[in-house]
């Protein structure tokens, strides 16, 4: 996919999220990287114009903390799917266990595999590493 593709399938501003992008382009196989992208997607669209105190958008936080977690701390893709997600699991923006959420394609069953451990997680109120 190239990056005119990215920038219609993600509709946020490519400031927020391109240092995202090639960041994980660069660390993750493509399958990997397509499994990450989707989780993009869909928190860039469930979060959609919800803005954070200093008004950017929401999800930039997410976005930031998914670099931080791919880059600092060594973590890979259910680790990078799980933040990215974290805020629209957290405000109930989707029903983790609605089939027809995340497409069938197979970067996106790996994605809705993790959001549905997410989602098992928040509803129970345990925490992760418990």
């Amino acid at each position: 996919m190239n990056m005119e593709e990215v920038e219609k399938e993600i509709d946020l501003d490519a400031e927020y999220y391109q240092p995202f992008l090639d960041l994980a382009r660069s660390v993750f196989d493509d399958e990997v990287f397509g499994v990450v992208r989707s989780a993009l997607c869909l928190a860039v669209d469930r979060l959609k114009g919800l803005v954070r105190h200093d008004g950017t958008p929401f999800v930039t936080h997410s976005i930031n903390t998914a670099m931080i977690v791919i880059q600092e701390v060594g973590l890979g893709r259910n680790s990078t799917v799980s933040t990215l997600l974290h805020d629209v699991v957290r405000l109930q923006l989707m029903d983790v266990h609605a089939s027809g959420i995340i497409s069938e394609n197979s970067a996106s069953a790996s994605c809705r595999g993790v959001v549905q451990h997410l989602g098992r997680r928040s509803e129970s109120g345990q925490r992760p590493g418990r």
